[in-house]
């Protein structure tokens, strides 16, 4: 197939044969004796697919069963294709390239919906996919390392530290492939040699975004590089952030890195979170959006993020929308640089004056609704804001099937509920 790593040399004098019957969760292809035998009896083969029969040499045996290294393949399943890129099979960033698109789409279905009957929900209909075109993924998390005066860029093999220095990449936005020798010239006179980074880039509507996590410490030499660096590459926007853990430090911004929801302009915080791909988004806010129906008129989104969910939300006159998040940079943008314009959505608060000090501020007056405080949002019939779980813990809202009671101003009973409390809320 693609690779010395994908392709292994025949060794027909060791190991034993075994036919893969199905592909796991994890995306390893399952040799299960008998069909249905014990846990710790079952095989683990990576990059195989359904009918593949191969000579693996097995690993020491496991809670889950044992990994198997493939020695040789001896017949390939129908479902097997040629992986569309050169890296497959070393690089860890992908695991299913070699599963054809018919098989591979049924797998993921019937991954949704064991997830979705494990929360307790029983889906009546085969759920539906929605594919993201190659060179659609906008956002991807590099690894950087200087070795022997050259600077690695790419992503690191499965289960290993070792580092692909990647070449291509037919899931990334070609922007992002594009970005990657410029990286390897940009961060060599910011790296030592033997050091390690890493780069989280994103595309937004004006170019890159980009955050370098590492080195704890950034002399004049290294901005001024990275500074370089962000020019060289044309980016929106490049941060950095210490490996201890500090907020990322805007070293170069170039052009405000803006990204729309619902229509609505927010400039994102560095190292924001947006969904993988714009058709993925798109398609998780279609579901929300028909899921809360345009009947409801005060939903809780409680977890926010940047406002995703929330501003298309809010796209429906008198509706009151509050949006709770751990991230208070996250909610700060959504405040700060949400500006209503003429359409229903401008009568929903933007901020809450308790935030005040808290790395999130009130948005000033603009339009009818923003810069509403907190007084208001408590009463029934506030226009909705935003806050961080710890701003709820003292009044803990009570959850029952999926809606939050009125604890929080919205009157009128139960709400609907946009997201996971204990990921978004943590009560």
């Amino acid at each position: 197939m693609g690779s010395a790593r994908y392709r292994p040399e025949s060794d027909p004098s060791v190991g034993i044969e075994v036919t893969i019957a199905r592909v796991g969760a994890r995306g390893d292809g399952i040799f299960d004796p008998g069909g249905a035998g014990k846990a710790g009896d079952r095989v683990f083969v990576p990059l195989t697919v359904p009918g593949d029969r191969v000579r693996v040499r097995l690993g020491p045996v496991q809670a889950e069963g044992r990994r198997g290294q493939v020695l040789a393949w001896l017949a390939r399943g129908p479902d097997a294709v040629e992986p569309a890129c050169h890296h497959f099979g070393r690089c860890g960033g992908c695991t299913l390239q070699h599963f054809g698109d018919p098989g591979y789409g049924a797998w993921k279905a019937e991954q949704v919906a064991a997830a979705l009957e494990r929360a307790g929900f029983a889906p009546d209909r085969p759920v539906p996919l929605v594919r993201t075109a190659p060179g659609g993924r906008r956002r991807a998390t590099f690894s950087v390392q200087r070795r022997g005066g050259a600077v690695l860029v790419g992503f690191k093999e499965r289960l290993s530290h070792r580092l692909v220095d990647l070449e291509q990449c037919p899931v990334l936005a070609p922007e992002l492939i594009a970005l990657v020798p410029v990286l390897r010239r940009g961060l060599a006179p910011v790296l030592a040699e033997g050091g390690i980074a890493e780069v989280a880039v994103t595309r937004v509507e004006s170019g890159l975004d980009l955050v370098l996590v590492g080195p704890d410490r950034l002399g004049l030499s290294a901005r001024q590089a990275l500074a370089e660096l962000a020019s060289a590459a044309d980016l929106s926007r490049l941060s950095w952030q210490p490996r201890s853990g500090q907020p990322p430090e805007p070293v170069a911004a170039r052009r405000p890195a803006l990204v729309r929801f619902g229509g609505y302009p927010v400039l994102v915080p560095p190292g924001a979170f947006l969904q993988a791909s714009a058709e993925g988004e798109a398609a998780l806010t279609a579901a929300v959006l028909t899921g809360v129906g345009a009947g409801a008129m005060a939903v809780a989104d409680l977890f926010a993020g940047c406002g995703t969910f929330s501003l298309p939300l809010a796209g429906v006159t008198g509706r009151r929308v509050l949006g709770v998040d751990g991230n208070g940079a996250a909610l700060a943008a959504l405040a700060d640089h949400w500006t209503p314009g003429p359409g229903p959505g401008a009568d929903v608060a933007a901020g809450t004056d308790r935030l005040r000090g808290r790395g999130v501020r009130s948005a000033p007056g603009r339009g009818s609704g923003a810069g509403r405080g907190a007084g208001r949002l408590k009463r029934a019939g506030g226009g909705g804001g935003f806050v961080q779980p710890r701003d709820l813990r003292p009044r803990c809202p009570s959850f029952a099937g999926g809606r939050l009671s009125a604890h929080h101003g919205f009157g009128g009973g139960p709400v609907p509920v946009v997201g996971s409390h204990r990921a978004g809320c943590g009560v």
